[in-house]
């Protein structure tokens, strides 16, 4: 049987900062052309415009928390970025993104994170976290199920050319 794996959430220093920021804005603008929602001549300003809109004052805008992932040997495993919704009667967790490196998948450190950010959530005196990912995304969707994360809403599509 193998051993749970343990990592650390530590806040993003300046250089992790802008590693992440770089490469989310990339990542988000390829996955929503992906999922059939932006074209792609426009996709990367769409994605510069969301993270703009989200975070008016970069990492240090309100109620937004970015952590670096390490594994338990102290390596760069990946990011989170998890933020406090306050909606409705009691201010809840989002996980906004969340990054494992390629070379650190299927080694359980998805799993470790995602409940090392429960656990932040926790501490923050938050009762449920959600989060969005995109259909396509079946690994993702099977690590989120398999921790108990449940749809809450679905937006289906279809295409009618």
């Amino acid at each position: 049987m193998e051993r749970m794996k343990v990592v650390r959430l530590v806040p993003m220093d300046d250089g992790d900062w802008r590693d992440y920021l770089e490469f989310a804005v990339g990542n988000y603008a390829e996955e929503k052309v992906r999922a059939g929602n932006w074209p792609a001549d426009q996709a990367l300003q769409l994605s510069r415009q969301a993270f703009q809109s989200l975070l008016p004052s970069g990492r240090a805008t309100r109620d937004q928390h970015f952590y670096t992932i390490l594994d338990d040997e102290g390596n760069k495993a990946g990011y989170v970025w998890l933020g406090v919704l306050r909606e409705g009667d009691e201010p809840s967790a989002y996980l906004y993104d969340f990054l494992v490196f390629e070379q650190y998948r299927r080694r359980g450190i998805g799993t470790a994170a995602l409940q090392a950010a429960e656990a932040k959530a926790r501490e923050m005196g938050l009762k449920k976290m959600g989060l969005h990912v995109f259909g396509h995304n079946l690994a993702a969707r099977g690590l989120y199920e398999k921790l108990g994360y449940v749809p809450v809403n679905i937006n289906m599509e279809k295409s009618l050319d």
